[in-house]
């Protein structure tokens, strides 16, 4: 039932109707017998019965009603006697019928306006409280540990149709950054609403919600103005909701990063490693390399320390290639992951990381003296060297070590003019 239908139109059946038709007749019945009889007093009072009865029930149309029922009295009075006293009495009591008649319809109808009032702000507090478990559902969603922003979108979505009025035909879905989610009765239908979710200023995607079927003429098409202000806040929240996790996101991923050269930091990349490792006995092999940058040092005294972190830099920019996982290990030394390489891969990964290296451009920003960077690079491959976190590192270790004892002994030049150098 619509609360906002006037009562008054709502059929109320047949039982007033035939209570006001029964009560007519046997009133007018019993004034006939009471008019042959003599007892004049006795049916005038009956005439109450019938017209209150149809005021309380039909207000308007009772008032017309019992109208017609003091009209009825008075032609029983004419028809039965001739006494001027007695009909002056009658024309009297017609016009209390009628006062009292205009009094009682009066008060129904102020009593049904006060009850579809009351019905109507029921109603209205009933749908603020599914609005209100809507927004308290997402808040409890944004504020679970854990929860990945897909789940907050699906629980979001999910939430929206208890929130409707017509929850059973009322659909709905979210789209971010090209990914959906939607209810499993989703379907686009002309009677829809759509609200942009904004993120750092930007749109970013929109909420929409439809009705499934076209809702009822004396209702607001197609949604009544507080739903849609229930769709806006729900976009609003889910902006500043995504806004929130990314910049969490952020700091997280930061942290992770090494502030310089942007890889994986020490504790990162062992996290990585350690992950591999506790997946267990598998048969797709895996690489651990090790690289360490020569002459770091002689690079930093020689020509300062700026010139030494873009030398890191482009140690890290060359290993960065072929999906591999980079960290930096330590000061001067780093770590390369490659998932699924065996040992031809990783050795391809070593000589195009040297490649790539050797052509680094690196210039002295003070003398503009190309800087050179060199590095060593080892591995090991997972199970074929070892089994254990420590015995792939210690391997790739060995293995670095080895190269670097190989290499040609090399001095950058000193300059004839030390810079002031910080550090960097």
């Amino acid at each position: 039932m619509n609360a906002n239908r006037p009562l008054q139109d709502i059929h109320l059946g047949w039982s007033p109707f035939v209570v006001i038709a029964v009560t007519t007749l046997a009133t007018i019945a019993i004034s006939i017998y009471c008019l042959l009889s003599g007892w004049v007093i006795i049916f005038q009072n009956l005439f109450y019965v019938p017209i209150i009865i149809a005021c309380v029930y039909y207000t308007k149309k009772g008032f017309a009603w019992s109208v017609v029922l003091s009209f009825i009295y008075l032609v029983l009075i004419i028809a039965f006697t001739r006494d001027s006293a007695v009909i002056i009495q009658a024309l009297i009591r017609v016009v209390i019928f009628v006062g009292v008649a205009g009094v009682t319809t009066f008060l129904s109808i102020k009593r049904k306006q006060a009850e579809e009032a009351l019905r109507k702000r029921t109603h209205d507090l009933g749908e603020r409280v599914k609005e209100l478990m809507c927004l308290y559902g997402m808040s409890r969603l944004a504020q679970e540990q854990g929860g990945s922003l897909e789940e907050i979108l699906q629980g979001t979505v999910d939430l929206i149709p208890p929130g409707w009025q017509y929850a059973e035909v009322t659909c709905a879905r979210i789209i971010l950054d090209g990914r959906e989610c939607r209810t499993e009765n989703f379907r686009e239908t002309v009677w829809r609403h759509t609200c942009d979710i904004i993120v750092n200023g930007e749109r970013s995607g929109a909420v929409e919600v439809c009705y499934l079927e076209e809702r009822p003429e004396s209702d607001e098409a197609p949604f009544l103005p507080n739903k849609r202000g229930l769709i806006n806040a729900i976009a609003e929240r889910l902006g500043r909701i995504i806004e929130q996790r990314r910049a969490e996101e952020a700091l997280r991923e930061q942290a992770r990063r090494d502030p310089l050269t942007s890889v994986l930091n020490h504790g990162a990349i062992v996290s990585e490693m350690r992950s591999l490792i506790s997946t267990g006995e598998r048969a797709t092999p895996w690489a651990v390399v090790m690289i360490d940058v020569n002459l770091l040092k002689v690079t930093n005294d020689t020509y300062g320390h700026q010139a030494g972190d873009a030398v890191l830099v482009a140690v890290a920019t060359a290993l960065s290639r072929d999906d591999a996982l980079v960290g930096r290990y330590g000061g001067d030394e780093f770590v390369a992951i490659l998932p699924t390489a065996d040992k031809n891969a990783a050795e391809r990964y070593r000589k195009d990381a040297m490649d790539a290296l050797a052509h680094a451009t690196i210039t002295d920003p003070q003398t503009g003296e190309s800087v050179r960077a060199e590095a060593s690079i080892g591995l090991a491959v997972y199970p074929e060297d070892g089994s254990t976190l420590a015995d792939l590192i210690k391997v790739s270790d060995s293995t670095m070590y080895a190269a670097k004892r190989q290499r040609p002994v090399r001095r950058p030049s000193p300059r004839k003019h030390a810079p002031d150098r910080k550090a960097a």
